[in-house]
């Protein structure tokens, strides 16, 4: 599929963001049992005023349909087999993280045969979720819930291994150290990529 490379940046492999996602292991937790997957093409309009959320696009190779990725991030969880594309109800390709292969072949029993009897059914009630989504203008407020979320993985994540006993008041601290780690990711994120997308524009 050719791109309108005057108009979107392309991002693939081997970028830097894709590999950050295939190779940190913590994100296979938001893949495997949250179910947020990551195409393996974004397109981000280099020219659009909007806020980032607003510009990220996800092309359909099967049809070359270009979709706002916000059909899948008003609801951003439960996309276990990847979106799908409203216009010829294909699978978009989606990227794998290393360390989700291996909870995957772990839990093959149970995912396995649920896969084989409702993955039709599920891609049908994908459908119904992104058809009906109504896309209105995009606040630009999207790297506060990304930090919260990731604030609240590391929480969850972390927190049985720590041992309330080392530390007085350490699972205060811990959920503090969590908080401004995750709302730190968030604004590193909003920051980058309206530096980038403002830098672009202007080319």
């Amino acid at each position: 599929m050719e791109y309108d490379r005057g108009k979107y940046k392309v991002i693939q492999c081997p970028h830097f963001t894709v590999l950050f996602y295939l190779l940190i292991p913590i994100l296979a937790i938001n893949e495997v049992f949250l179910g947020q997957r990551q195409p393996k093409v974004l397109l981000i309009d280099k020219h659009s005023k909007e806020p980032p959320a607003s510009r990220l696009f996800v092309p359909c190779p099967a049809c070359e349909t270009i979709h706002s990725m916000r059909l899948w991030r008003y609801k951003q969880l439960g996309h276990w087999l990847g979106p799908i594309c409203p216009e010829c109800e294909t699978k978009i390709p989606c990227l794998r993280n290393f360390t989700s292969f291996v909870l995957l072949f772990l839990l093959s029993p149970l995912w396995f045969p649920i896969k084989r009897l409702f993955e039709k059914r599920f891609i049908a009630y994908e459908l119904r979720r992104s058809r009906g989504i109504v896309l209105t203008k995009a606040r630009d407020y999207a790297w506060l819930r990304m930090g919260a979320i990731y604030a609240a993985i590391m929480f969850v994540v972390g927190g049985p291994l720590l041992h309330a006993e080392d530390l007085p008041g350490a699972p205060y601290l811990y959920a503090s150290i969590c908080i401004a780690a995750g709302c730190a990711i968030g604004f590193l994120v909003w920051l980058i990529a309206n530096r980038k997308l403002q830098k672009e524009s202007k080319q």
